[in-house]
């Protein structure tokens, strides 16, 4: 190729990097605006007055097996008084969606693949994700639902980034460490939350299985894996707090009612997230990209080792598993975080269905893909980056950026914060808390403003207890 075409084409590849990633920049800037509520104030209370291992211990035994999230939580900027390592924390985790899921492209595609168009993948999950996940607060801007749920889907990502990684590696030092750092993204992930514990238990699972079905080589690692994985599990439902918690919930454990309504709710997410206009124009710009892939990436040329009836199979089961475990647990469903889990995953596994169902067409049934030219690019990208731009949370975010509002609800809370320090300083019992009217929609929820008190306790914890003690 000319070198005025290959800058050309470099050039191209890189205005449709920026076009893809736009859209996300305004969760990544709103971060500057995150604030803590409710259950941050807990954990940085319960640290202050008990000491790292009296708290981690005491969660363990009353509330939950999270080991890893309550440890995170525990440690959280609160803890420290670092107001401004809260908002850090929200665009680290903002940056980690985007870091993982380019990870595992990377592993999977391999180096066949150039590097700007695996970045182009990556920043277009990124941009859905952010899109049109449903309770994107939870997702980036509050601690205890971005550690234990984004955060533990983010682990998994690198988890299996690093598995593909070892197996390619030549035996030695360099597999073994990939190996390790594969595991402790295990143990941290299913010490995270129930809900990215049960999807590395399903996902490592189906992969065992084929491994042990094909004769692979793998087979015996991802045993192994299997195996520790189920271990961590053990460890937290061995959790005396799980059954005190799950005593809250009398409706529990009714099979039917769980199939039931698990089936209903995803089918109802799903049909919103198919039908997306973001997504079907990504999927149309995808096509040809995939029939390469079939060409140049040894996973996509097997078509990742999956019928396409499996892949699919497994993506349907990827959104039940979002429900079923809320429900069979509670009785009931009540919140999106674990929505939101499904939905980064239900993204991985839509584009890797299409290269699945791409790979086989082209392999097995001789079906041509054409490619689109590249002024199709030209046009497409941009379009889908403003469709992006004026939907779902993506325009909500703008919105909160753009008209302040994130911006004074932040000032609001910091003012508060100072009213409260200054009222405990005082020695006065009981501060006046004025709740905040205006709210942003993607940096809080409604229940940032219900328990204004535990902001009051937090700083009285703080005079108190001035450090953490072990």
């Amino acid at each position: 190729m000319p070198v005025r075409s290959l800058k050309a084409n470099t050039l191209l590849r890189a205005a449709a990097f920026f076009a893809l990633l736009l859209p996300s920049l305004p969760f990544a800037f709103l971060s500057a605006f995150a604030v803590p509520a409710y259950d941050d104030y807990g954990f940085a209370v319960t640290a202050l007055r008990s000491g790292l291992v009296r708290t981690q211990t005491g969660w363990y035994r009353s509330i939950s097996g999270r080991y890893f999230s309550t440890a995170v939580l525990s440690l959280g900027p609160l803890t420290f008084g670092s107001f401004t390592g809260y908002k850090i924390v929200a665009l680290l985790i903002v940056l980690l969606t985007f870091a993982s899921s380019f990870f595992f492209i990377t592993a999977a595609l391999g180096a066949q693949v150039a590097l700007l168009n695996k970045l182009c993948m990556a920043a277009l999950v990124t941009s859905l994700f952010s899109n049109q996940t449903p309770d994107v607060t939870e997702a980036y801007y509050w601690m205890p639902g971005s550690i234990s749920y984004q955060l533990g889907c983010v682990l998994i990502l690198f988890f299996f980034g690093l598995m593909i990684m070892s197996f390619r590696a030549p035996r030695g030092s360099a597999r073994v460490l990939l190996l390790a750092a594969a595991a402790v993204s295990v143990f941290a992930a299913v010490g995270a939350s129930e809900t990215s514990m049960i999807f590395l238990l399903f996902l490592v699972s189906v992969v065992t299985a084929k491994a042990f079905i094909l004769g692979a080589e793998s087979r015996r690692a991802w045993a192994l894996v299997l195996a520790f994985a189920a271990l961590c599990a053990l460890v937290v439902f061995a959790s005396p707090g799980n059954a005190a918690r799950s005593a809250c919930c009398p409706d529990r454990h009714r099979l039917l009612f769980s199939l039931q309504m698990s089936v209903a709710w995803g089918a109802r997410f799903l049909s919103d997230w198919v039908t997306s206009p973001a997504l079907l124009l990504s999927t149309i710009l995808y096509l040809p990209v995939a029939g390469a892939l079939a060409e140049r990436s040894d996973l996509a040329r097997e078509h990742f080792y999956l019928h396409p009836l499996t892949s699919l199979s497994l993506l349907l089961g990827v959104v039940f598993l979002g429900f079923f475990p809320v429900y069979w647990a509670t009785g009931m469903f009540y919140e999106y975080r674990t929505v939101n889990a499904a939905y980064l995953f239900f993204l991985v596994g839509w584009f890797v269905n299409v290269s699945v169902w791409v790979g086989y067409l082209k392999r097995k049934r001789r079906v041509k893909i054409p490619r689109l030219p590249a002024r199709v690019y030209a046009v497409g990208l941009p379009v889908l980056s403003a469709v992006l731009m004026v939907s779902n949370n993506t325009r909500v975010a703008c919105a909160d950026l753009f008209t302040g509002r994130a911006r004074r609800y932040e000032q609001e809370v910091s003012r508060r914060h100072a009213l409260f320090e200054q009222c405990v300083s005082r020695g006065a019992g009981d501060c006046p808390a004025e709740k905040i009217a205006e709210m942003p929609e993607t940096t809080s929820n409604p229940y940032f403003e219900l328990h204004p008190e535990a902001e009051q306790d937090y700083w009285r914890a703080r005079m108190k207890y001035p450090r953490l003690r072990l």
